[in-house]
């Protein structure tokens, strides 16, 4: 997966330290927007949606990382929450 998001971003813009900062990037924004998408799910209070859309971020180690790791660490993560995010659409009559 990893290879093809680079493939096609390279064939937007040149090979530079550029591209890769903006797929981090851009990974982490929807890393940030499908936890919200997902507190959206869970709760009805936005005062609990805020909470639990950000809570993680306090968490040192778990933003270090994100920062800190590898491109495909953070791809696989927006991977999990958009493999999470699906499960909650398709079973959101059972949660309400």
């Amino acid at each position: 997966m990893v290879f093809w998001v680079f493939w096609v971003l390279l064939q937007l813009i040149d090979p530079s330290l550029y591209s890769f900062v903006v797929t981090r990037f851009v990974a982490i924004f929807g890393i940030l927007f499908l936890w919200f998408l997902i507190s959206k799910e869970l709760f009805r209070d936005v005062d609990w949606q805020l909470v639990a859309s950000t809570s993680w971020l306090l968490l040192y180690p778990v933003v270090w990382k994100l920062l800190q790791g590898s491109t495909h660490t953070t791809l696989l993560s927006f991977a999990i929450l958009l493999g999470f995010y699906a499960f909650f659409k398709n079973h959101q009559d059972k949660f309400k």
